[in-house]
């Protein structure tokens, strides 16, 4: 995995859960896919209050809110550029006090109106930190539907479990499976018999 996706998904996933204890979401259930975006549902643990997230895939640095899609970048921002689909790029702006103090890109307002029309986001930014530049490209195909869902709450079970449970121990080695085939014991009984 990329580190940069690595660091900028930990700074993020620590931004929305630092405050009140919430569960990690590479650890909250999965309730909604579309296209590359997944919605998570969180719980608080002090409150076991609910809340509602889209990540892009397994890349935690990059979430969907209600009002807001954020994108972590480590060392902080200075400067951000946006560009969506083909269209010309926006010009570059400053980043916000928020921005700065969380070290991501904060896209809100009418520029979020842009990213639920458009297929194609593209991001610049240049860090505080050490004057470098991060670019992204973001496939939103999807992130319409994963923000609907966001909205109205996490509608929905789990689809993918966080932690599936082991698969059953296995007493008997394939040989033994084997062996006991061969004697004609069903298929059934052998599976009861290893499973103990």
């Amino acid at each position: 995995m990329n580190p940069f996706v690595r660091y900028a998904g930990q700074i993020l996933a620590l931004s929305i859960t630092a405050g009140a204890g919430a569960q990690n979401l590479a650890d909250a259930p999965l309730i909604f896919r579309s296209g590359n975006w997944d919605v998570h549902r969180t719980s608080d643990g002090m409150t076991d209050t609910s809340a509602c997230v889209a990540t892009y895939g397994t890349q935690y640095g990059v979430m969907l809110g209600e009002n807001a899609l954020t994108i972590a970048v480590p060392d902080g921002v200075r400067r951000v550029q946006l560009r969506f689909d083909n269209d010309t790029a926006l010009p570059q702006r400053q980043a916000t006090r928020d921005e700065v103090h969380a070290s991501r890109i904060e896209i809100q307002g009418a520029d979020f109106a842009e990213v639920l029309r458009s297929g194609r986001l593209r991001y610049e930014a240049v860090t505080r930190n050490n004057d470098a530049t991060v670019s992204g490209d973001i496939n939103l195909s999807g992130a319409f539907q994963a923000h609907g869902n966001v909205v109205a709450g996490c509608a929905g079970n789990p689809i993918v479990m966080p932690n599936p449970p082991a698969p059953p121990a296995d007493n008997c080695t394939p040989a033994l499976r084997q062996r006991m085939a061969d004697q004609g014991i069903p298929q059934a009984n052998i599976d009861k018999i290893c499973g103990a």
